[in-house]
């Protein structure tokens, strides 16, 4: 069996429920196999001790427990203000965080209703990346009702994720 390369980009899984979905997964050794796990929906068997917070969001466990067991670093910076989205931790974390980073971070902050709009998508954002952000463009324009902005948007996120054009369309 060949081994499962998978890049590590700052993202959230999005495929477990809860709070789980939008936490950050920071860089473990050993974590390869954990996290092929993780993409195809499934808990593994040991966690890395640095994702003992997802571990315990998975289970269950409270805003306190999860904020305890949080590492250092940008993941972790991003995922307190996935556990507490309020205006002072968004500012906090912004001041610490760039690039990819504070892009995803103003992604959540508009969810949490921190921000009126979702971030533009700079032109060099590529790749799942990408079409996370337009997808949350599109909810934005859907929402205001922007339908054909907000088809343009989701167009737009199925192509960065090589998905291909929706049924339909043109």
């Amino acid at each position: 069996m060949t081994p499962v390369s998978i890049a590590l980009r700052p993202q959230p899984l999005g495929v477990f429920p809860g709070i789980a979905g939008s936490l950050l997964l920071p860089p473990a050794p050993a974590g390869e196999e954990p996290l092929a796990a993780l993409m195809k929906g499934r808990l593994p068997e040991r966690w890395p001790e640095a994702w003992q917070f997802f571990a315990r969001a998975v289970d269950g466990h409270d805003e306190a427990s999860l904020l305890e067991a949080l590492p250092e670093g940008e993941e972790g910076i991003f995922n307190r203000v996935v556990l507490r989205p309020t205006s002072d931790v968004y500012t906090w974390a912004r001041e610490r965080l760039e690039g990819e980073y504070r892009l995803l971070l103003d992604a959540v902050a508009w969810r949490a209703g921190l921000l009126p709009e979702p971030p533009d998508v700079p032109p060099e954002v590529d790749g799942e990346l990408r079409a996370f952000l337009l997808g949350c463009r599109a909810h934005a324009a859907l929402e205001r009702g922007a339908r054909e902005e907000g088809l343009e948007a989701l167009e737009a996120a199925a192509a960065a994720s090589g998905v291909g054009p929706m049924p339909g369309r043109s």
